[in-house]
């Protein structure tokens, strides 16, 4: 205890070093380390024994020394997620392949946004290939059509057609959503949607065409004088309808509301007594609190000028017409643009895999670990890479009472622990629970530890532990 008072200021890594350093000298730290060399050295015989043989071929080297044969990563996607593992993962200890038919993080929040013109396109897009070069991965433009889990295969599916297959050790999947037209009629054919960079450009480039249609139809005619018929075409050339009250829906009836009243009144001033925007939802903002969701109504009514049909329920869509139940009700709106924001599903990879799937078939069903259930994979309390702990290599079954009781009361007085320290909100809960059982929230920390390490990817960032032994990876 005194030790670690001394070393407090110290920076982290240091001191953790010289408090193992110290923990030989007492009873106590000779204790720790005859038990963890035991560890090592069950851990050890376990690896080249018959039910952990050693694979033929291979040499048992650590990952990331010289002459190593490093395990195959894909990642599959190129996500929120599926970045960041990139970002974070060692490739000196893995042989990283990244696959995605979407070369590019893309921002989502400000998709809405970028599609006006509110925001530069290029600014919510991070490029996959400069990330993947200074990590020495390998990057293939392609999606994944399938996974063969016995060979340990992905097949993967070039923009042209073409059909590959590349070998795996690892598989992280974090390939997203698409958006869900729940098998209406029509909405595949004639909607538009709102989920990629591409789907921003073509909403653009598709608002700009009828507005420039709008402008020029009653001259076709030969005839310059508006008819009544020229009048309903224009409207119907200029109304604009949204499907679905999510967060996508509302901001982007928000962001067109905006340039239609805005830029458009002001650079086609004809054309504003014309202009409609329709949103049809069954709720809005449905995750939301329920103050929030009156003042978006109302926001949208009366400031957006947006005609909100709640409790509408879409029933079929055909090129300019899209047919709406509203309560017992029917009614039929003819449409010059229709976006689709109605919700989302899994891609047919995922739903087709055969993973572990919740009971409406829409998410993958994982551990607190984020390992996929039901799939043969190593659990992180399992001995199979030694655990890194300051240049020392324990395995996870380490003498964690007798540490645990040792470090608790200096734990206490430095920090307490804030949920937002932990990875997984699981976790904050184990630590709530541990509170009497302190040795319990170690084991997990220490699992989760593991599993970071096997993977090459350094904890530190994402969880602060107030013992400096654990921190020091």
């Amino acid at each position: 205890y005194r030790l670690l008072r001394r070393s407090a200021m110290l920076p982290r890594g240091l001191r953790a070093m010289r408090a193992l350093r110290g923990l030989g000298r007492c009873p106590l730290g000779r204790a720790f380390a005859e038990d963890a060399a035991k560890a090592t050295a069950t851990a050890t015989a376990t690896q080249a024994s018959p039910v952990n043989p050693k694979p033929s071929g291979l040499p048992m080297t650590t990952p990331g020394a010289p002459g190593a044969v490093r395990p195959k990563v894909v990642i599959v996607g190129t996500g929120w997620a599926s970045f960041r593992v990139l970002a974070d993962i060692d490739t000196k200890k893995n042989d990283v392949t990244v696959i995605s038919p979407r070369n590019h993080l893309l921002f989502t929040p400000m998709l809405a946004s970028s599609a006006l013109g509110t925001v530069n396109q290029r600014s919510i897009c991070q490029p996959v290939r400069p990330l993947t070069a200074k990590k020495n991965a390998t990057y293939y433009e392609s999606s994944v059509v399938g996974v063969d889990k016995e060979k340990q295969l992905v097949t993967c599916k070039t923009l042209g057609g073409q059909e590959y297959n590349l070998p795996y050790d690892k598989l992280v999947v974090g390939i997203g959503f698409q958006p869900n037209d729940f098998n209406i009629p029509g909405v595949k054919e004639n909607a538009l949607f709102m989920k990629e960079t591409a789907d921003a450009t073509r909403f653009k480039d598709h608002v700009l065409e009828k507005l420039e249609e709008a402008a020029y139809c009653h001259a076709l005619d030969n005839d310059l004088t508006l008819s009544d018929e020229e009048k309903w075409k224009i409207q119907e050339l200029l109304t604009f309808i949204v499907v679905g009250g999510g967060p996508t829906g509302v901001e982007l009836a928000g962001e067109l509301t905006d340039f239609l009243y805005n830029e458009v009144a002001n650079l086609y001033k004809n054309l504003k007594p014309y202009i409609r925007v329709h949103m049809f939802t069954y709720d809005l903002l449905n995750t939301f609190d329920e103050k929030l969701q009156d003042y978006a109504i109302t926001h949208l009514r009366k400031k957006q000028n947006v005609q909100v049909h709640l409790g509408a329920f879409v029933q079929k869509v055909e090129p300019n017409v899209v047919h709406v139940k509203l309560g017992e009700s029917a009614m039929s709106i003819r449409y010059g643009t229709l976006v689709w924001c109605a919700g989302i599903k899994p891609h047919p990879f995922v739903s087709d895999f055969g993973f572990a799937m919740n009971d409406k078939g829409s998410q993958i069903l994982v551990d607190p670990f984020l390992k996929v259930k039901g799939e043969r994979t190593s659990m992180p309390s399992e001995i199979v890479q030694p655990l890194k702990i300051t240049g020392c290599h324990r395995p996870p079954k380490w003498p964690i009472n007798k540490v645990s009781i040792w470090l608790k009361p200096w734990a206490w007085t430095r920090a307490r622990p804030s949920p937002s320290s932990f990875t997984t909100r699981a976790l904050w809960h184990t630590w709530v629970d541990s509170q009497q059982s302190w040795p319990t929230f170690l084991v997990s920390v220490v699992s989760l530890a593991s599993w970071h390490s096997s993977l090459g990817v350094s904890p530190i960032g994402f969880y602060n532990f107030p013992c400096g032994i654990a921190s020091c990876w």
